[in-house]
């Protein structure tokens, strides 16, 4: 199935193993890049208040608009080094996609949802992505967890995470195979699925 991808023209396939399936991909010539940490909100809102934040001052979250599409794609590509517009025009829209925008209209960072749950979260900035996190877990449904997920190099978002009362829950690899991708691991906070990083 990857010599497909490749003979079609990928030049990079990533992907999230579990323990069970890790040895068949490492077997088709994948690698272990780095771990994604999977962490859990709190249940109660006491124990999160103390590490909830506001915007940045003069930021606004609000929903997705269809201009904000080419400024959302622009740090999608930093963050991944992947060009993922099409699956980001696919998946946005206004009830499902949030954006963080500042006073000046910036776009610099957003949540997008997909219909199978998780969420593609990306902001460059260690306050902007916390804000983001938070929103969505306000706007959460009760009694159902709300997840975020970052890589093990983004050290200074573990550690904002469980200063705010966040819990790790799980580990599990990023595999990848093909040409090394130029990408931000700090930028990421969400990812669509294991499948899309």
């Amino acid at each position: 199935m990857t010599d497909i991808a490749f003979a079609e023209g990928a030049e990079t396939l990533l992907l999230v193993a579990t323990d069970r399936g890790r040895p068949l991909y490492e077997r088709s010539g994948f690698e272990v890049q780095t771990w994604y940490r999977t962490f859990e909100a709190p249940e109660s809102d006491e124990a999160y208040a103390e590490g909830r934040l506001a915007p940045p001052s003069g930021a606004t979250i609000r929903p997705f608009r269809p201009e904000d599409i080419e400024p959302m794609a622009a740090l999608d590509r930093v963050a991944t080094g992947e060009d993922r517009r099409r699956i980001l025009d696919e998946l946005a829209s206004p009830t499902g996609t949030r954006v963080l925008e500042t006073g000046d209209g910036d776009i610099r960072g957003f949540v997008v949802r997909g219909p199978w749950g998780g969420g593609a979260t990306v902001a460059p900035m260690l306050d902007d992505a916390l804000t983001i996190i938070d929103a969505r877990r306000r706007a959460g449904t009760s009694g159902k967890r709300v997840r975020c997920g970052i890589v093990l190099e983004n050290e200074a978002g573990a550690d904002a995470l469980e200063r705010a009362g966040w819990t790790e829950a799980w580990r599990a690899p990023r595999l990848i195979r093909g040409a090394p991708l130029t990408w931000h691991p700090d930028h990421l906070w969400g990812q669509f699925n294991h499948a899309m990083g």
